[in-house]
């Protein structure tokens, strides 16, 4: 497709602008997003690349950068999961079964599946699409020594791509779970 300089602007920032309709969708450059820790996991961060605030109705993009010693907890979304590993390697359980996710891997972890992640070769990197609609987390237990929190609801707004749960429009995936490991 041939665009004209008309069609495009470039910011410092690294970020274009391109029509698409009404609506402006950037860009983004991932390094204009700052990454926020998962409470619940273990050396574990997180962006939401694209989402609900960049026009994105119906799914968002999140990236997850798991460093060394790192892991999530077996847990179970609402929603479905597709993902897709940038580097880096990890023992990933689904559902019953357990499988070696290493860079070029993709991954579908249907809704309602137990599913948590164990870093080999840090650190280990992927993309995250989910879907723009409420979604619950919870966990299926915890390991012996499990120093991880539940997410809060602003966590799990973020996660989500969401920019907060306000209290007139409360989703079912801002929620706040009580901790089951209290500090």
């Amino acid at each position: 497709m041939d665009r004209s300089a008309e069609d495009t602007q470039s910011t410092p920032e690294h970020t274009q602008q391109i029509e698409t309709g009404s609506r402006q969708t950037p860009l983004r450059a991932q390094s204009q997003v700052p990454l926020q820790s998962v409470a619940a996991g273990r050396a574990t961060q997180f962006q939401v690349l694209i989402g609900p605030e960049q026009g994105s109705e119906h799914f968002s993009m999140r990236r997850f950068v798991i460093g060394a010693g790192g892991s999530i907890p077996l847990h179970r979304n609402r929603v479905e999961h597709v993902q897709y590993v940038l580097r880096g390697s990890a023992n990933v359980q689904i559902g019953e079964n357990r499988y070696t996710a290493e860079a070029g891997s993709a991954l579908f972890i249907p809704a309602g599946i137990a599913h948590a992640y164990e870093v080999l070769d840090a650190p280990y990197e992927f993309l995250c699409t989910v879907p723009n609609t409420a979604d619950e987390l919870s966990f299926v237990h915890e390991e012996p020594g499990e120093t991880g929190q539940v997410p809060n609801r602003q966590e799990l707004a973020a996660m989500n791509g969401e920019e907060s749960c306000k209290p007139e429009g409360l989703r079912a995936g801002c929620e706040q779970q009580p901790s089951r490991n209290p500090r």
